[in-house]
């Protein structure tokens, strides 16, 4: 049961930061249609924007974890956001089967020691 409560806190934790990679490429189409100069909001969590100015829309800092940013072209950051969320799909896909075949154990033995209760 704990188990099972672990696995979907994982699960939900994961699909957070896949929505956050994909709030990320969607800022991404932002900078890359603004005129320089142009101020704008950009996200740095799902509830938290700071107000920028775009000077140069072709290249934008990207955090690739741990506090670590990197300098990247638009289509590079594109890029790197895309396979992130594709890695994360995969990643959620496997955890998805592992929990349902642990739902399907527990409901095995449940019902396996449910007539011993009787």
């Amino acid at each position: 049961m704990q188990e099972l409560e672990g696995l979907g806190s994982s699960y939900g934790q994961l699909k957070e930061v896949q929505e956050q990679f994909y709030q990320n490429v969607a800022t991404l189409v932002s900078i890359k249609t603004a005129a320089q100069n142009t101020e704008m909001l950009v996200p740095l969590t799902n509830t938290v924007m700071v107000p920028a100015k775009v000077n140069d829309n072709g290249r934008v800092l990207v955090d690739i974890g741990t506090g670590y940013y990197v300098s990247r072209t638009v289509a590079d950051a594109d890029s790197y956001y895309v396979r992130k969320i594709k890695y994360l799909q995969e990643q959620l896909n496997a955890l998805g089967q592992l929990i349902q075949n642990r739902r399907q154990n527990l409901m095995v033995v449940q019902q396996m020691l449910q007539p011993e209760q009787q």
